[in-house]
């Protein structure tokens, strides 16, 4: 016979887990004690399905577990834009696993995790910058078409060394979109020469995002002083945690130049971020954010967001494409009847090229990298969908469900064409890098990126399955 405390315990621990601890929240899926909802996103990996399936059951506004921390998802556009754009300042607050970003990085913020009025600065410092250095004008274009040039060069060489056509474009995608951010931030480009610390750099990238999604290290974020000891997630919190320190170390060798530098030639505007960051430095007396430490984690922040999603975006855009040779024909077809000989494809040419731009507008929508986005946390009581929300509730917007457009598996362009597909037309939920005032600052950089590079690659070259 099972004694009475045993089952009052028993009903208490069922009581606070399917009804006291959700009791404020939206319906969402039953959690697990002590997982959450982690069997059910591991099951359909790396989480979409498990996303589009609860929207389904519960709308789009509900509450889903990782470990014990409650996660109120957004999963629609409408939804998004009634919060996180028309009421943006009650969403600002961040929340990427707080405590757990403080113990990895050593209590320094990048701009992931930053708030207040410190985030405020370091965001419309950065913007500031990087718009100063090119982003979103014809010096930015110049600076790809330089690195573009190079990627061709060596694509040539290697079909010259191999005597084959038959090649995998990925590292010189890599490499090229990688040399991009290393020039903004460091004023450094990746030549052959250097290239193969490159590579080793982008294998802990890899690494290090791979380890995110895992769901030992999601337990770990979640309640971090509660399991980073435990046996098993003792060894995931070592391999994230060494991993982040070897990218840590990287930029912070690839910054040493520009630190050491800075106060050179005081009279010219800075030529990377981290001159920038420096002077800015001297000028506020480290407050405001600005000090070495933050520095580090804001370009270990910016080296990732950089790099990772354009090229993942990119690369699986080509995956989808080598599928659609009809599309791949009437793009290239459009290129060479608009363009004529013009070597390279620019930006202004956009205007010329629909079908092309809805190419690479579907190929985003198609990726659709980012199965979660980065939380935010509520700055005050709120009503999402109906429902009354604290203030400090953690809220994740689900990109990856907005991007499942009807009929989500077909690749389309014309979803982005009026209907005589003589140009492009805005389509709101086309979201792949968030939205609202904690959108990716480098959103229009990424755009730019990709339109560039596939439209070129494919102006170039006839790129198929081998």
């Amino acid at each position: 016979m099972i004694p009475a405390s045993l089952l009052l315990i028993g009903f208490l621990i069922l009581f606070y887990n399917y009804f006291w601890k959700r009791r404020e929240l939206p319906p969402g899926p039953l959690p697990l004690p002590i997982f959450g909802n982690i069997r059910e996103i591991k099951n359909n990996p790396p989480g979409y399905d498990a996303y589009r399936n609860w929207r389904d059951i519960y709308g789009p506004v509900f509450t889903y577990w990782i470990g014990e921390k409650p996660l109120v998802a957004i999963a629609d556009y409408n939804t998004m834009k009634e919060t996180l754009i028309d009421d943006g300042d009650s969403y600002i607050n961040r929340d990427f696993f707080n405590d757990f970003m403080i113990i990895l990085r050593n209590n320094t913020f990048g701009l992931t995790s930053f708030e207040g009025e410190e985030w405020v600065e370091q965001r419309k410092f950065a913007i500031k910058t990087f718009h100063r250095l090119g982003m979103g004008k014809n010096v930015m274009q110049e600076k790809m078409f330089i690195e573009l040039s190079r990627m061709f060069e060596d694509m040539d060489e290697e079909i010259k060394v191999t005597g084959s056509n038959d090649m995998n474009v990925a590292p010189f995608i890599e490499t090229c979109v990688a040399s991009i951010i290393y020039s903004i931030l460091f004023d450094y480009q990746i030549t052959r020469e250097r290239k193969s610390d490159y590579m080793k750099m982008k294998t802990i990238v890899y690494e290090y995002t791979g380890l995110f999604g895992h769901w030992a290290v999601q337990m770990i974020m979640a309640k971090p002083y509660l399991f980073k000891d435990l046996p098993f997630f003792k060894d995931y919190m070592q391999k994230i945690h060494k991993a982040y320190w070897k990218m840590s170390e990287h930029v912070e060798m690839m910054a040493a130049d520009a630190i050491k530098n800075y106060k050179m030639d005081m009279d010219s505007e800075a030529n990377d971020y981290v001159t920038a960051f420096m002077r800015q430095h001297d000028a506020t007396e480290e407050k405001k954010g600005y000090n070495l430490g933050n520095l580090n984690s804001i370009l270990v922040d910016f080296y990732i967001a950089g790099q990772d999603t354009t090229i993942n975006s990119i690369m699986w855009g080509i995956i989808y494409l080598m599928y659609e040779p009809e599309v791949i024909g009437k793009m290239q077809k459009e290129m060479d009847d608009k363009l004529g000989d013009e070597e390279f494809v620019g930006i202004d040419d956009k205007i010329k090229l629909p079908y092309t731009t809805a190419v690479t507008h579907e190929l985003q929508r198609m990726a659709n990298v980012m199965p979660q986005n980065i939380a935010r946390r509520t700055t005050k009581d709120v009503v999402i969908g109906g429902y009354k929300i604290k203030e400090g509730t953690t809220i994740m917007p689900l990109m990856s469900a907005v991007l499942f457009f009807p009929d989500h598996l077909k690749f389309d362009p014309t979803r982005f064409l009026s209907p005589d597909e003589k140009s492009v037309i805005k389509v709101d939920e086309l979201i792949p890098f968030s939205c609202g005032r904690r959108m990716c600052l480098g959103a229009e950089m990424a755009k730019m990126e990709i339109f560039l590079i596939v439209a070129n690659l494919f102006r170039h070259y006839d790129v198929c399955f081998f």
